[in-house]
């Protein structure tokens, strides 16, 4: 099936994807912080550039670094607010879509662009994830560039840090509330809790379907904030926003 012309209108609209190697490992002592924010298909995604405007305005970039994964679905909910944002417009905040995976990677030897965003990362957040990505997290799959990111995450220590510091990985998940109450949706989130991920929990609130019910992602500037706390970033400056 043909993507909509929307989709492809909105990857068009992106600068040209460029070659991306992850620095060699150094300590997260003394450089920024560096977050990976995954949108995947969930009406959710709408609050993507809010969250980015948020950390791109209260940490500068010697502070915080910021790259965006978009799934494919994910982008039958984004806008041109997105790519207005300054810190998109002057590239401080770099998008990778699956089309990076396939585009830049010519012959043995170039770089595998999810191996090295997950070498890049420090902490993962999926805000939101859907129901059907959740699904194939669960169960390993590696079809699109998040899920082959996921599947690739770095669970063991790291040298160089405190002991026992491990990269994390933070999801915010958001669906409908039966989708959200179908007993297949707690198992998939333990299968992630066993990893060691951390589910943020979801809110009762007016669903896009019109629903009054659980299954809404979790307040954006509240997952802000949870985030940095994650990365270990002074999080007072975002009780003044």
């Amino acid at each position: 099936m043909d993507r909509p012309q929307t989709t492809r209108a909105f990857i068009d609209s992106l600068p040209p994807f460029k070659q991306f190697m992850a620095p060699l490992p150094t300590p997260r002592k003394g450089r920024a912080k560096r977050l990976l924010i995954a949108a995947t298909g969930s009406v959710a995604t709408v609050k993507l550039p809010h969250i980015l405007q948020l950390l791109t305005d209260t940490y500068d970039s010697s502070t915080l670094e910021v790259a965006v994964l978009l799934t494919p679905n994910s982008i039958h909910f984004i806008h041109d607010t997105l790519l207005s944002l300054n810190c998109v417009k002057s590239g401080r905040v770099q998008i990778w879509t699956d089309e990076a995976e396939w585009t830049l990677w010519k012959k043995l030897g170039d770089p595998v662009l999810h191996i090295e965003l997950r070498k890049w990362a420090d902490v993962l957040l999926i805000a939101p994830l859907s129901a059907n990505e959740l699904s194939k997290l669960a169960v390993g799959s590696c079809e699109g560039l998040l899920s082959s990111v996921v599947r690739a995450w770095d669970f063991e220590p790291q040298s160089g840090e405190e002991e026992g510091y491990r990269k994390r990985v933070v999801v915010a998940p958001a669906m409908n509330t039966a989708m959200w109450r179908h007993p297949v949706t707690s198992k998939q989130l333990d299968v992630l809790r066993g990893w060691g991920f951390r589910v943020l929990p979801v809110e009762r609130k007016l669903l896009a379907c019109g629903d009054l019910g659980e299954g809404g992602m979790r307040e954006w500037k509240t997952l802000v904030k949870e985030v940095s706390e994650v990365l270990e970033l002074d999080t007072a400056p975002l009780d003044e926003k």
